[in-house]
């Protein structure tokens, strides 16, 4: 099967933030780039634009991190997905995640992942 992941091309992002608000209404139903598993940084405020979200690792340290097992690879689609019926909300994946791409709802103490 093919895989069913998140790419960009850093190349052609303008910084638009769009795909922030999209991800927010999927994930929320607000428009709230704060609620947004993307986040857009203006890498030294230079005009370079990098997404930051989900890298769905190969050797998934968030994965590692989840005291409850609450994280496990979607072997269909190829990522990694959380069970939030497990998850107890801890943030110990968030801490553990290298690129800082999970974020954590305090309204719905939830923990935020791109699911794409």
């Amino acid at each position: 099967m093919t895989s069913r992941v998140l790419v960009a091309d850093i190349k052609k992002c303008t910084g638009c933030k769009q795909c922030e608000l999209a991800c927010s209404i999927k994930q929320t139903g607000v428009i709230n780039p704060s609620k947004s598993c993307i986040q857009i940084i203006d890498w030294n405020h230079k005009g370079i634009f990098l997404p930051v979200f989900c890298q769905q690792c190969e050797d998934a340290p968030c994965m590692m991190a989840c005291p409850k097992e609450a994280i496990y690879r979607d072997t269909n689609l190829e990522r990694m997905v959380i069970d939030y019926d497990l998850c107890v909300a801890c943030r110990m994946c968030a801490s553990a995640c290298p690129f800082g791409a999970m974020g954590f709802d305090q309204v719905r103490a939830k923990i935020l992942k791109c699911d794409l």
